[in-house]
């Protein structure tokens, strides 16, 4: 299965993010869970928009907010050997991670390769084109969250 990985990264907005009150820390998060909440809901809404025939790739979208460590288990089907392990992602102190995970097989291939949906509005890239089109607005998102701690407007 293949693996894509798309980020935002705020340390140049919050550099000092790891000495940061525990409420800042905690809206921070809050923020991060709202921004991907908005990715999910732009991924089935926005052109183009993730596949749909039963309804198991849209229902299956997951999303993980972490400051610690991220359990990344084994998926759906896959058997510990000596191709297929599960991991742990350690993070640095006052990184703060989310994760949208789609939980079918076929996601990443939908993802990358050329096909005939069944959905006219459906299309490959549903998840990148949504972090390239509208990163300025998870941004925001995610400041918001954090400006709801500090008071500031």
């Amino acid at each position: 299965m293949a693996s894509s990985r798309f980020t935002l990264d705020f340390s140049k907005i919050f550099p000092n993010m790891e000495h940061a009150s525990e409420a800042v820390k905690a809206q921070a998060e809050i923020g991060i869970g709202r921004a991907l909440l908005q990715i999910r809901t732009d991924m089935i809404s926005q052109r183009p928009t993730a596949p749909i025939k039963e309804g198991f790739l849209r229902g299956s979208i997951s999303i993980h907010v972490m400051k610690n460590e991220i359990p990344v288990p084994l998926g759906a089907g896959e058997k510990a050997d000596k191709k297929v392990k599960g991991y742990s992602i350690p993070l640095k102190p006052g990184e703060i991670r989310g994760i949208i995970g789609i939980n079918v097989p076929y996601a990443a291939r939908w993802h990358e390769v050329p096909a005939h949906f069944s959905d006219p509005e459906a299309g490959n890239k549903y998840l990148e084109s949504k972090m390239a089109n509208n990163k300025k607005l998870y941004r925001q998102i995610i400041i918001n969250a954090v400006n709801e701690a500090t008071g500031t407007p």
